[in-house]
């Protein structure tokens, strides 16, 4: 979220004063009017050539522009000053005065009403809590830049519940909780609700006309949610063997044990950036994700060969074997799937949906820019990410409980 400032009615006299006013304090500011018999853009001469003031001249009652205001400059704030006055006019023309004081107000309002439901609930608590799939209204489809917001936010929604799930369930590999055990296989019920509400929306929505951006919305939000529902699922997978861990008291060797965390590290870094990647709209960021799983995929590759080698050296059990590949395979899909996220943002963003071609020349395209950059983010997670003592040499290999 940038800290710009979203005014509008800024055109008119008391508007144009905070527009000047909140200049003046440095904040950047994006003036929406629609330049009526009460705005004048005299009244905001001071700015012009200001490279922080935008201004923009339509009705706060198009809910298309409002939401294309909101997804590219993503204001802090938004103060309305938009509004119809003076007894005179609204007996001559009361049809104006509900237009924009009403429906405009409205319609300014939709795209924030996750964000009033929780200040709501907030405010007033439930006792049941209310999923924020239920927000997707189909009486919204036919406004459907509104309505591919409300699925953004629900989809953003999931996202955060599908990371927080497997955040909880990798803290249980190392601690058994039964509470957050419970917690865990709950949000990952919910997400799975999630994806079969926002499925059923997005299908109808993409039968209505969408601008282009609306369109590319809807193509990238039908081509993450599964990956976010299979995110939660291996959630489900790491709870397993964290109860398998606890129920048959395995204890990895400090080597195994220093490995894992290393492998771990990387995987919550690459999670979380996937994940703020999609709820920012961040295809820089999203750019990252695919050459930090390549380092992941390195680290499970040595984790495994490591082991062969202990269980060579007989310092460890073939049991213990078992839960370690599990958890690998947790780990390298679930970043596999935050992969899929992060290149349907940046394909989309595209116009392109060619996943397998992209890939293909990030990786091997040598002489590509793209393909320079994504090779220098490998070697610097690479060099960040590292066993420790690793020097070339073998460590002492250590006997795991058996």
């Amino acid at each position: 979220m940038n800290s710009c400032h979203l005014i509008t009615g800024g055109a008119g006299f008391i508007g144009s004063c905070h527009v000047l006013r909140t200049r003046a304090a440095g904040t950047p500011v994006v003036t929406l009017d629609k330049l009526t018999y009460s705005g004048n853009l005299a009244n905001l001469a001071s700015l012009a050539g200001d490279p922080d003031h935008t201004f923009v001249q339509g009705d706060i009652g198009n809910s298309e522009l409002v939401a294309h205001l909101l997804r590219t400059h993503r204001p802090a704030a938004v103060i309305n000053f938009a509004a119809e006055s003076h007894v005179d006019r609204s007996i001559l023309d009361p049809e104006a005065f509900v237009r924009t004081n009403v429906l405009g107000t409205t319609a300014l309002l939709l795209p924030f009403t996750s964000l009033l439901e929780r200040l709501a609930c907030m405010t007033i608590p439930d006792d049941e809590k209310k999923e924020s799939f239920t927000l997707l209204d189909e009486r919204l489809l036919n406004t459907p830049s509104v309505a591919v917001e409300q699925a953004r936010a629900v989809t953003s929604d999931m996202a955060e519940t599908a990371r927080t799930g497997v955040i909880q369930a990798m803290s249980l590999t190392h601690h058994w909780d039964e509470e957050l055990a419970k917690k865990v296989r709950e949000q990952e019920k919910q997400v799975d609700r999630s994806e079969d509400a926002l499925g059923t929306y997005l299908v109808k929505l993409s039968g209505y006309a969408l601008n282009h951006e609306d369109g590319q919305q809807v193509n990238t939000l039908l081509h993450t949610i599964s990956d976010f529902e299979r995110i939660s699922d291996y959630s489900v997978n790491l709870l397993h063997s964290a109860q398998e861990i606890h129920d048959k008291k395995i204890a990895f060797s400090a080597d195994a044990q220093e490995e894992l965390g290393v492998l771990e590290d990387v995987v919550q870094d690459l999670l979380n950036r996937a994940t703020e990647a999609f709820r920012q709209n961040d295809l820089h960021l999203a750019s990252k994700v695919e050459p930090m799983e390549s380092v992941v995929n390195e680290l499970v590759r040595a984790i495994k060969a490591r082991h062969v080698a202990r269980l060579q050296a007989g310092s460890c059990s073939i049991t213990y074997g078992f839960v370690l590949d599990d958890l690998l395979t947790s780990y390298s899909r679930i970043c596999a799937h935050c992969s899929n996220v992060a290149v349907a943002q940046i394909e989309v963003a595209q116009d392109s949906f060619d996943t397998h071609a992209y890939l293909s020349d990030l990786r091997h395209n040598r002489a590509a820019e793209e393909s320079k950059a994504f090779q220098r983010r490998v070697d610097r997670y690479r060099a960040r990410y590292t066993f420790p003592n690793e020097n070339g040499t073998a460590k002492p290999v250590k006997k795991e409980e058996p």
